[in-house]
Protein backbone atom coordinates (compact mmCIF):
# COMPACT_ATOMS: atom_id res chain seq x y z
CA UNK A 1 0.00 0.00 0.00
CA UNK A 2 2.67 2.45 1.02
CA UNK A 3 4.68 1.59 -2.08
CA UNK A 4 1.67 2.47 -4.24
CA UNK A 5 1.09 5.67 -2.28
CA UNK A 6 4.73 6.62 -2.57
CA UNK A 7 4.59 6.07 -6.31
CA UNK A 8 1.52 8.30 -6.40
CA UNK A 9 3.41 11.08 -4.65
CA UNK A 10 6.48 10.67 -6.83
CA UNK A 11 4.46 10.63 -10.02
CA UNK A 12 4.34 14.39 -10.38
CA UNK A 13 4.32 15.51 -13.99
CA UNK A 14 6.65 18.24 -15.19
CA UNK A 15 3.75 20.69 -15.42
CA UNK A 16 2.70 19.98 -11.82
CA UNK A 17 6.07 21.04 -10.46
CA UNK A 18 6.42 24.63 -9.21
CA UNK A 19 8.04 27.03 -11.67
CA UNK A 20 11.02 27.48 -9.35
CA UNK A 21 11.63 23.71 -9.28
CA UNK A 22 11.50 23.45 -13.06
CA UNK A 23 13.86 26.38 -13.48
CA UNK A 24 16.35 25.03 -10.96
CA UNK A 25 16.27 21.52 -12.45
CA UNK A 26 16.91 22.92 -15.91
CA UNK A 27 19.81 24.94 -14.47
CA UNK A 28 21.29 21.83 -12.90
CA UNK A 29 20.95 19.96 -16.19
CA UNK A 30 22.73 22.80 -17.99
CA UNK A 31 25.54 22.71 -15.42
CA UNK A 32 25.94 18.97 -15.90
CA UNK A 33 26.09 19.29 -19.68
CA UNK A 34 28.59 22.15 -19.60
CA UNK A 35 30.77 20.28 -17.09
CA UNK A 36 30.66 17.12 -19.22
CA UNK A 37 31.77 19.08 -22.29
CA UNK A 38 34.66 20.59 -20.33
CA UNK A 39 35.69 17.19 -19.03
CA UNK A 40 35.77 15.88 -22.59
CA UNK A 41 37.95 18.80 -23.68
CA UNK A 42 40.32 18.23 -20.75
CA UNK A 43 40.49 14.50 -21.46
CA UNK A 44 41.42 15.17 -25.07
CA UNK A 45 44.27 17.45 -24.00
CA UNK A 46 45.50 15.10 -21.27
CA UNK A 47 45.25 11.73 -22.98
CA UNK A 48 45.29 12.30 -26.72
CA UNK A 49 48.30 13.40 -28.71
CA UNK A 50 48.36 12.87 -32.47
CA UNK A 51 51.54 14.76 -33.35
CA UNK A 52 55.02 13.45 -33.97
CA UNK A 53 57.04 12.00 -31.13
CA UNK A 54 59.42 14.45 -29.47
CA UNK A 55 62.49 13.30 -27.54
CA UNK A 56 64.82 15.27 -25.26
CA UNK A 57 67.44 15.03 -28.02
CA UNK A 58 65.16 17.04 -30.29
CA UNK A 59 65.06 19.80 -27.70
CA UNK A 60 68.83 19.75 -27.19
CA UNK A 61 69.40 20.03 -30.94
CA UNK A 62 66.98 22.95 -31.15
CA UNK A 63 64.71 21.35 -33.75
CA UNK A 64 61.58 20.77 -31.64
CA UNK A 65 58.36 22.63 -32.30
CA UNK A 66 57.33 24.52 -29.11
CA UNK A 67 53.59 23.96 -29.61
CA UNK A 68 54.02 20.25 -30.28
CA UNK A 69 56.39 19.94 -27.34
CA UNK A 70 53.87 21.56 -24.99
CA UNK A 71 50.99 19.45 -26.31
CA UNK A 72 53.04 16.26 -26.02
CA UNK A 73 54.10 17.09 -22.47
CA UNK A 74 50.51 17.73 -21.42
CA UNK A 75 49.17 14.58 -23.11
CA UNK A 76 51.74 12.09 -21.88
CA UNK A 77 54.41 11.54 -19.25
CA UNK A 78 56.74 9.91 -21.77
CA UNK A 79 59.07 12.91 -21.84
CA UNK A 80 59.59 12.72 -18.11
CA UNK A 81 60.31 8.99 -18.28
CA UNK A 82 62.70 9.50 -21.19
CA UNK A 83 64.68 12.06 -19.24
CA UNK A 84 64.96 9.65 -16.33
CA UNK A 85 66.36 7.02 -18.64
CA UNK A 86 69.25 9.23 -19.77
CA UNK A 87 72.54 8.08 -18.28
CA UNK A 88 74.90 10.85 -19.35
CA UNK A 89 75.12 13.94 -21.45
CA UNK A 90 78.26 12.98 -23.38
CA UNK A 91 76.36 12.18 -26.56
CA UNK A 92 74.52 15.49 -26.82
CA UNK A 93 77.29 18.06 -27.09
CA UNK A 94 76.06 21.23 -28.77
CA UNK A 95 77.58 24.61 -29.51
CA UNK A 96 76.40 27.78 -27.89
CA UNK A 97 74.28 28.89 -30.83
CA UNK A 98 72.33 25.64 -30.82
CA UNK A 99 72.01 25.80 -27.04
CA UNK A 100 70.64 29.35 -27.24
CA UNK A 101 68.11 28.30 -29.86
CA UNK A 102 67.11 25.30 -27.78
CA UNK A 103 66.61 27.53 -24.73
CA UNK A 104 64.35 29.83 -26.76
CA UNK A 105 62.32 26.85 -27.92
CA UNK A 106 62.06 25.58 -24.36
CA UNK A 107 60.94 29.00 -23.14
CA UNK A 108 58.25 29.22 -25.83
CA UNK A 109 57.12 25.69 -25.02
CA UNK A 110 56.85 26.60 -21.34
CA UNK A 111 54.57 29.53 -22.16
CA UNK A 112 52.40 27.37 -24.40
CA UNK A 113 52.31 24.58 -21.83
CA UNK A 114 51.27 26.97 -19.07
CA UNK A 115 48.47 28.29 -21.28
CA UNK A 116 47.14 24.79 -22.03
CA UNK A 117 47.52 23.68 -18.42
CA UNK A 118 45.70 26.71 -17.06
CA UNK A 119 42.82 26.17 -19.50
CA UNK A 120 42.43 22.57 -18.38
CA UNK A 121 42.74 23.56 -14.74
CA UNK A 122 40.10 26.27 -15.09
CA UNK A 123 37.71 23.75 -16.68
CA UNK A 124 38.29 21.33 -13.81
CA UNK A 125 37.80 24.05 -11.21
CA UNK A 126 34.58 25.19 -12.88
CA UNK A 127 33.25 21.63 -12.71
CA UNK A 128 34.11 21.47 -9.02
CA UNK A 129 32.26 24.74 -8.42
CA UNK A 130 29.33 23.37 -10.42
CA UNK A 131 29.13 20.39 -8.06
CA UNK A 132 28.90 22.75 -5.09
CA UNK A 133 26.29 24.86 -6.86
CA UNK A 134 24.16 21.82 -7.69
CA UNK A 135 24.38 20.77 -4.05
CA UNK A 136 23.01 24.14 -2.95
CA UNK A 137 20.36 24.18 -5.67
CA UNK A 138 19.21 20.70 -4.65
CA UNK A 139 18.17 22.11 -1.29
CA UNK A 140 16.08 24.70 -3.09
CA UNK A 141 14.43 21.99 -5.20
CA UNK A 142 13.58 19.94 -2.13
CA UNK A 143 12.21 22.96 -0.30
CA UNK A 144 9.88 24.00 -3.13
CA UNK A 145 8.91 20.51 -4.35
CA UNK A 146 7.98 19.13 -0.93
CA UNK A 147 4.84 21.29 -0.42
CA UNK A 148 3.49 20.35 -3.85
CA UNK A 149 4.00 16.67 -3.12
CA UNK A 150 2.39 16.96 0.31
CA UNK A 151 -0.73 18.77 -0.87
CA UNK A 152 -1.11 16.40 -3.80
CA UNK A 153 -0.98 13.44 -1.43
CA UNK A 154 -3.26 15.05 1.17
CA UNK A 155 -5.91 16.40 -1.23
CA UNK A 156 -6.05 13.58 -3.80
CA UNK A 157 -5.86 10.54 -1.52
CA UNK A 158 -7.43 9.12 1.64
CA UNK A 159 -4.15 9.02 3.52
CA UNK A 160 -3.66 10.65 6.90
CA UNK A 161 -1.73 13.87 7.14
CA UNK A 162 1.08 12.18 9.06
CA UNK A 163 1.37 9.51 6.38
CA UNK A 164 1.49 12.15 3.67
CA UNK A 165 4.16 13.95 5.63
CA UNK A 166 6.31 10.82 5.80
CA UNK A 167 5.81 10.14 2.11
CA UNK A 168 6.72 13.73 1.30
CA UNK A 169 9.86 13.41 3.40
CA UNK A 170 10.80 10.26 1.50
CA UNK A 171 10.06 12.03 -1.78
CA UNK A 172 12.37 14.87 -0.81
CA UNK A 173 15.12 12.43 0.11
CA UNK A 174 14.78 10.73 -3.28
CA UNK A 175 15.12 14.08 -5.03
CA UNK A 176 18.15 14.97 -2.94
CA UNK A 177 19.76 11.58 -3.54
CA UNK A 178 19.47 11.97 -7.31
CA UNK A 179 20.93 15.46 -7.30
CA UNK A 180 23.65 14.64 -4.80
CA UNK A 181 24.65 11.72 -7.01
CA UNK A 182 25.28 14.25 -9.77
CA UNK A 183 27.33 16.32 -7.32
CA UNK A 184 29.39 13.28 -6.39
CA UNK A 185 30.10 12.40 -10.02
CA UNK A 186 31.24 15.95 -10.78
CA UNK A 187 33.36 16.15 -7.64
CA UNK A 188 35.22 12.85 -8.16
CA UNK A 189 35.67 13.53 -11.88
CA UNK A 190 37.17 16.93 -11.13
CA UNK A 191 39.41 15.37 -8.46
CA UNK A 192 40.61 12.78 -10.97
CA UNK A 193 41.52 15.40 -13.56
CA UNK A 194 43.06 17.64 -10.93
CA UNK A 195 45.36 14.82 -9.85
CA UNK A 196 46.28 14.11 -13.47
CA UNK A 197 47.06 17.79 -14.05
CA UNK A 198 49.24 17.92 -10.95
CA UNK A 199 51.20 14.91 -12.17
CA UNK A 200 51.67 16.43 -15.62
CA UNK A 201 52.83 19.72 -14.09
CA UNK A 202 55.38 17.97 -11.88
CA UNK A 203 56.68 15.96 -14.83
CA UNK A 204 56.96 19.06 -17.01
CA UNK A 205 58.82 21.00 -14.33
CA UNK A 206 61.30 18.15 -13.97
CA UNK A 207 61.75 17.90 -17.74
CA UNK A 208 62.37 21.63 -18.17
CA UNK A 209 64.80 21.82 -15.27
CA UNK A 210 66.85 18.92 -16.66
CA UNK A 211 66.86 20.33 -20.19
CA UNK A 212 67.78 23.83 -19.03
CA UNK A 213 70.53 22.48 -16.79
CA UNK A 214 72.08 20.55 -19.66
CA UNK A 215 71.84 23.48 -22.07
CA UNK A 216 73.17 26.13 -19.71
CA UNK A 217 76.19 24.02 -18.77
CA UNK A 218 77.40 23.68 -22.39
Amino acid sequence: MYTRDLFYVLHLSWGEQPAVVRLVLLSELALMIVSAVRFVKSARRLYRYSGERILPENVLRGDADPDLLAAAALATRALCKTVKARQSDSESSVDRAVAARALCILGAAESRYLYLWERCHSDVESARRASLLIFLLSLTVAAYAAPSAYFRCFNDSNLLGSTCLLLTLWYSLVLLAIQWSCCTVLYFASSFFERALAGRRTCWTYFCSRMRNELENR
